[in-house]
């Protein structure tokens, strides 16, 4: 149970650090070019 919470809460993460990489790339591509 304790191994499915910490699995569920590393792709939570996992989600959010791909999320927030592509908008920073996103936003950097509209201000840059």
């Amino acid at each position: 149970m304790k191994l499915r919470f910490v699995l569920a809460m590393v792709g939570v993460v996992a989600r959010v650090v791909i999320k927030v990489k592509i908008d920073i790339k996103n936003g950097f591509g509209i201000w840059l070019f």
